[in-house]
């Protein structure tokens, strides 16, 4: 061993692993977790972030990221609006969507899930 790869190997090292933690994307999102989302003015979800528990401030809706990308649309969801001709009951729990609180069953109410805003996975009128 040199006296340069004694002196500098551990700072190169040290570099390179501190490279690698610097280069993180935006998304702190995984598969499965929560994540909140800013509603625009046109009723659209964005600007999302990962959370251990809603905050359930206005202007904001809140998620379960399926697909782990951190955005509310999950790439692989099965959109309930996509459901048999006169179905009312899009999750089949047997209550109607107009009457159930959650119909799609992700565990968030209607009234604060991402996945009723416009061009949500389950943005139908009737619901």
């Amino acid at each position: 061993m040199t006296l340069f790869s004694r002196s500098f190997g551990p700072l190169f090292v040290t570099l390179a692993l501190s490279l690698i933690g610097c280069t993180s994307a935006d998304n702190t999102a995984t598969k499965g977790q929560l994540i909140e989302c800013q509603v625009a003015a046109d009723g659209t979800a964005g600007d999302c972030q990962a959370v251990d528990e809603p905050s359930d401030a206005p202007g904001t809706c809140v998620d379960v990221d399926d697909d782990g990308d951190g955005d509310s649309h999950d790439a692989e969801a099965e959109d309930a609006d996509d459901s048999a001709a006169g179905d009312t009951d899009d999750d089949d729990d047997g209550t109607d969507d107009a009457e159930d609180d959650d119909d799609d069953n992700d565990g968030i109410d209607d009234d604060h899930d991402c996945d009723e805003t416009s061009g949500g996975d389950d943005d139908d009128a009737d619901d």
